[in-house]
């Protein structure tokens, strides 16, 4: 077994980012895609479908965005729609960080299990589409009564910050399912379409912190070399030049 002078020379390392942490530019869709129901608000004859409140919280817990009062009662497609929230005052959403999104919807009283289909989209893409791959609630299969409920959601790697939205959308079980496929559009159902406007930014580079050994001693055990600051959305790899062998542990984010 060679020395870790040796096996240990000419390290070079780097962290490969999924989301292309270096690039710097910046991108904002201006107005988010049309998202509407045609069979107007789930409030029209109370049949739910109506997301009622939302609450966004980041990881630490802090509230980013909280709005109640967001059901309705109109008849036609373009009233469903109910607006960007916090226009004008986005917030933050980091790549692959993990947030809260708490939701209250409404339900059909006259058919118990009749509540509120729920979808949600981020346009980490920044292209104005909230498409099949930016759903991270799936509304085919998830749904909410008057009671909130809680969803831990990881926000998706992207490539480039910028400006852009997060949609809730709401159905009713009488009409057409919403899918994954329908963050934007009209949809044959009751119920209601709320955006909020976020920053998406990326996380912070990675730092390996590690020192590489330079003395002649020779060594059987395994030596880690842990990055600073590890993100659990991030892809780590470390190279070395002319080693003996290298063995990964993909136990611990980084190492």
């Amino acid at each position: 077994m060679k020395s870790t002078t040796t096996i240990f020379k000419k390290v070079l390392i780097f962290g490969a980012l999924v989301w292309g942490i270096f690039q710097t530019s910046r991108v904002e869709a201006q107005t988010p895609c049309t998202g509407t129901n045609a069979y107007g608000c789930g409030g029209r004859f109370s049949y739910g479908g109506d997301v009622t409140d939302v609450t966004i919280k980041n990881s630490a817990g802090t509230i980013l965005a909280s709005y109640s009062g967001l059901g309705c009662n109109g008849a036609t497609a373009a009233s469903t729609y109910r607006g960007v929230q916090n226009a004008g005052n986005a917030f933050d959403l980091v790549a692959g960080d993990e947030i809260t999104v708490e939701i209250t919807g409404t339900s059909w009283t006259t058919i118990a299990g009749y509540d509120t289909r729920v979808g949600v989209w981020m346009d980490v893409s920044l292209n104005n589409s909230l498409e099949r791959d930016e759903c991270v609630v799936n509304p085919q299969t998830t749904s909410v009564n008057t009671t909130m409920q809680s969803f831990k959601i990881k926000v998706p790697c992207f490539t480039k910050a910028g400006t852009s939205f997060l949609r809730v959308r709401g159905g009713s079980f009488l009409g057409t399912a919403p899918t994954t496929n329908n963050g934007c559009g009209n949809v044959n159902t009751y119920g209601n379409v709320i955006d909020f406007a976020v920053n998406y930014k990326l996380g912070p580079a990675p730092v390996a912190d590690f020192v590489v050994p330079t003395s002649n001693t020779w060594q059987e055990t395994f030596h880690k070399f842990p990055a600073k600051n590890p993100n659990g959305a991030a892809t780590y790899s470390w190279k070395f030049d002319k080693a003996d062998a290298v063995r990964t542990d993909n136990t611990t984010v980084g190492e």
